[in-house]
């Protein structure tokens, strides 16, 4: 990725997404940073998985947790809950033909023979139809003091209940987003307990590091919509539809939605109510560069003269890479290579088939 050498506290790592500290960017002398994308997310709601949608709805709702250097840190969060720290317990519980557990690839099913799952020690065993011990995980997931939506109304337990509704209900699951949202189905109950804590009961059987990472985001309740009903109080299986949910108003990330041009251009502005304090940058845009065949050429134009602040490794190809050392050997722009899990592989048949 490519960014403006005047450009402070940018600070990408390969597990996270690269808007992960974005409250802390600024470019002296400047209240807006630009940055260049070739492509548009279809809308910023929790169901949308594409890149592009994960790096500006991050900004918009802000992150839980992160997960830089390949372990994870609390953000909004208090902390990571773990059977250390006491924030999660596994008990165990007996299990027979028919009941709803999760078997040890992670998927939640209802046990017949033949299912392997973990025991209570961890250990794979298939099922045999005689009754076993698994283990169950509860995990209490605990958030900071003080959130704030972006219009200044405090988070409820209202919002994290119409977070759970709408990710986990029936009528979405008959939409597929559940299909997208695994982890509904490894639920097996959902306790709000106050205003920032709320404990979840996992299936039998599932033990994985992603039961003690929050599976269930919020949503303002307390949102007003054009006809005056609030957002808590719209019937959930249609709220996949609605403009406050594709493009949302309110956020508790360090930005908020301002406006969005399709195909051209999106803006967010600081949120004042951000709960780590206002944001350096005052404005986010998102410049959608286009037509296709023409792409890098405006993304590398827009580096180098500084129309663009930042490129990530979503929209720059490698196509202009001696264009781009050379630009930063003349400090137009600054490089960032970061390792990959992706790669390339092309495999040859050393025998002749039969």
């Amino acid at each position: 990725m490519a960014v403006n050498p005047d450009l402070m506290n940018f600070m990408p790592d390969n597990n996270e997404l690269y808007t992960w500290n974005a409250a802390q960017w600024e470019i002296p002398g400047r209240d807006s940073i630009i940055i260049g994308e070739r492509s548009e997310p279809a809308g910023l709601a929790v169901f949308e998985t594409s890149y592009v949608a994960q790096l500006l709805r991050a900004l918009v709702y802000g992150l839980d947790y992160t997960r830089l250097g390949g372990d994870f840190q609390p953000v909004m969060l208090k902390s990571i809950p773990s059977l250390e720290n006491g924030g999660a317990s596994l008990d165990a519980i007996e299990v027979s033909t028919g009941d709803l557990v999760v078997d040890v690839n992670g998927n939640p099913v209802e046990l017949q023979p033949g299912i392997s799952l973990y025991d209570m020690d961890g250990k794979e065993i298939e099922f045999q139809g005689t009754p076993v011990q698994t283990g169950r995980l509860t995990v209490r997931f605990e958030f900071v003091d003080g959130l704030r939506w972006s219009d200044g109304e405090p988070v409820t337990r209202e919002d994290y209940q119409l977070g759970y509704a709408f990710q986990c209900n029936p009528p979405a699951a008959e939409q597929n987003i559940t299909a997208v949202l695994p982890q509904c189905g490894k639920i097996a109950s959902f306790e709000l307990e106050s205003d920032t804590a709320y404990t979840v009961k996992w299936k039998p059987g599932y033990r994985s590091l992603s039961a003690f990472l929050p599976p269930i985001s919020r949503l303002p309740a307390h949102q007003e919509l054009s006809d005056e009903r609030k957002l808590g109080d719209f019937p959930v299986e249609q709220l996949a539809g609605l403009d406050e949910i594709v493009r949302p108003g309110l956020g508790t990330g360090p930005f908020q939605l301002a406006k969005w041009e399709y195909g051209k251009e999106i803006t967010f502005k600081a949120n004042p109510f951000y709960f780590a304090g206002e944001p350096n940058a005052k404005e986010i845009k998102i410049s959608l560069i286009g037509p296709p065949e023409e792409l890098q050429e405006r993304l590398f134009n827009g580096l180098a003269n500084g129309q663009l602040d930042l490129v990530g490794w979503d929209s720059l190809s490698l196509e202009r890479v001696a264009d781009l050392l050379e630009a930063e050997k003349a400090v137009k722009l600054k490089l960032f290579v970061l390792p990959s899990s992706t790669y390339e592989q092309v495999t040859f048949a050393l025998k002749r088939p039969d």
